[in-house]
């Protein structure tokens, strides 16, 4: 992780400590074997634990790039295929 930053209301004044989440900003140090998705998912639900708190992860990474002759995104030696889905994206 090269930067883990929390902003929004959390450093102001408007913060409520019954309903407010916890908006952090996060910049991952990726490589060519670097996990985006379970990174992403793994520090926001560990953030979570430890706050007590829903947080709102912002990643300042640009997402893995979609291959454009495949429809795909490349992870690792996989591909997942984007089907859309009026209600939530599978992969």
């Amino acid at each position: 992780m090269r930067r883990l930053d929390v902003f929004g209301s959390a450093v102001g004044d408007s913060f409520d400590t019954e309903t407010s989440d916890v908006d952090v900003l996060v910049e991952f140090e990726a490589g060519a074997e670097f996990d985006y998705f379970d990174a992403y998912f793994e520090l926001r639900e560990g953030l979570e634990r430890i706050l007590g708190r829903p947080v709102d992860l912002v990643s300042a990474t640009p997402l893995p790039t979609r291959t454009s002759s495949s429809g795909c995104w490349r992870r690792g030696s996989s591909c997942m295929r984007r089907e859309f889905s009026p209600s939530w994206w599978r992969f």
